[in-house]
């Protein structure tokens, strides 16, 4: 799922951390994560990214009542799996991210190195756990949902790129549905492949710059591409 998806996992601890302890003094004191991540160990599994693509779908897609109801159970049923999973080992990872904190405080590369050699196995798991339960939710869709669901994604992605920046007009939008539709098609079927869209977003993008856009329109998603480098790995 998108973007890229970006799911808020503890797995990002350690290089904060590090970031911290070798960067100036005055950062020392500081969280090594963003608070959404503090909030979420207190408050239950970071899902962000899976909740909301579970709403996306529900939004965007035109799904009948017996494909909304197949995709609503599979969902709750993975979300009750990490869910049970977070209550068992939440709070043991909430621990080895107090300790990473310490660390970086107190500038200590060794309590770092301990702490990320506790968390990441179960960070790992936690990680291995909402990966599968992204594919499982897309396998109770039929075939044709899910290219289109891909369809959507490249689409999302492309918003999420020229947001307050190029406005397509009705007529190019209609285009770029088309051609994501047909770039999602080419997908690798296999869901469980890590970054599966990343090279139908290139040859999307490319073919809207070729097709759809506008002199001008080109000339700012150049610019636009040159500030995210990395956006076909993001997902």
């Amino acid at each position: 799922m998108i973007n890229g998806r970006k799911i808020l996992g503890l797995f990002i601890l350690m290089g904060g951390a590090l970031v911290v302890l070798f960067g100036c003094g005055g950062e020392s004191e500081k969280s090594t994560t963003p608070a959404s991540v503090n909030e979420a160990i207190q408050d239950g599994p970071p899902l962000g990214d899976f909740q909301d693509s579970y709403g996306q779908m529900v939004k965007r897609l035109d799904l009948s009542a017996e494909e909304s109801a197949s995709l609503k159970a599979a969902w709750q049923q993975h979300l009750n799996q990490m869910e049970s999973w977070w209550a068992q080992h939440g709070k043991a990872l909430a621990k080895y991210e107090e300790e990473l904190k310490q660390g970086a405080k107190d500038r200590d590369l060794s309590a770092l190195r301990r702490a990320k050699a506790k968390a990441d196995p179960l960070s790992n798991e936690f990680r291995a756990l909402v990966r599968a339960g992204e594919v499982g939710v897309l396998m109770s869709l039929p075939p044709k949902q899910r290219i289109a669901w891909d369809a959507e994604q490249l689409m999302m992605k492309l918003e999420e790129l020229i947001a307050e920046r190029i406005e397509l007009n009705p007529e190019q939008k209609a285009v770029a549905q088309a051609l994501a539709q047909k770039n999602a098609a080419a997908a690798d079927p296999d869901l469980s492949v890590q970054n599966r869209l990343g090279q139908p977003f290139l040859d999307f993008e490319r073919e809207l710059e070729n097709t759809v856009m506008t002199p001008e329109q080109r000339t700012i998603y150049a610019q636009l591409k040159d500030e995210n480098k990395f956006r076909s790995l993001r997902w």
